[in-house]
């Protein structure tokens, strides 16, 4: 499974996907990132470009298809990419593009982040939410993996937000979900960040209206983490049941 990056951090995010307001009367059908000062976009993920072309609504536009042929997209950058289709990017190292004001703008200088399963223009095909779709397949392999089970259908794609009590060092958060994946098959259901501006945007994101998220001490964060391991334990014999 195609392993992913986020274009620059959550707290970035000026508009989110599907955001219906005067601009955006039939549903934003991007992620807009708007970081202090623009910047450069390091590929998202591995892949392949398969378009790079100015439109006029989007300005300058690169989409890469992913190996699980996943396409991602990029609109509104500076000037034309620095790559050419049929060129191969690799995830975090190959430059794709700047920030930029290209095209016709509702709100400043920002990129426009598109992901489809079936289109490779950004203008015109179907999207999908990306930001679900890369937490679920984050390249860090912190934090390790497991597969808590949902007690409800409701729950089935909720995910909760953890806070751990900063103690000699870093605070750490953490994202628990059914659908995380991990670094391997094995591994997969939550992922840890110490990163604070990363934190906050899975609070803001995920957790409960009114709850920005949970703090535990780390007793009960180590608890938490050890019931993670029991449930991965439990997948993975059910898996080889599943498979013999």
């Amino acid at each position: 499974m195609t392993q992913y990056r986020f274009p620059f951090p959550l707290d970035t995010i000026t508009v989110a996907y599907g955001v219906v307001d005067e601009d955006h009367p039939n549903g934003h059908r991007g992620t807009d990132f708007a970081p202090d000062g623009g910047g450069t976009v390091l590929a998202v993920s591995d892949g392949v470009v398969v378009r790079v072309e100015y439109q006029s609504g989007l300005g300058w536009v690169m989409v890469v298809r992913d190996p699980d042929a996943v396409f991602w997209g990029l609109s509104h950058l500076e000037e034309r990419p620095p790559v050419e289709v049929g060129a191969r990017v690799w995830i975090g190292i190959t430059p794709v593009g700047d920030v930029g004001d290209t095209g016709t703008l509702t709100d400043g200088r920002h990129l426009h982040f598109t992901m489809s399963f079936t289109s490779d223009n950004p203008g015109t095909g179907s999207t999908f939410d990306p930001i679900p779709y890369i937490t679920a397949r984050l390249s860090s392999t912190a934090g390790g993996g497991s597969t808590p089970i949902a007690t409800t259908e409701e729950d089935d794609m909720n995910p909760r937000v953890i806070k751990k009590t900063a103690k000699e060092g870093a605070e750490e958060w953490m994202i628990v979900a059914p659908w995380i994946t991990g670094p391997t098959k094995k591994e997969r259901g939550y992922r840890v960040t110490t990163n604070q501006s990363t934190g906050f945007a899975w609070a803001r994101l995920y957790a409960p209206a009114g709850a920005p998220h949970a703090t535990l001490d780390r007793e009960d964060y180590i608890k938490t983490q050890d019931e993670a391991r029991v449930l991965r334990d439990e997948w993975i014999a059910t898996m080889k049941l599943v498979n013999a």
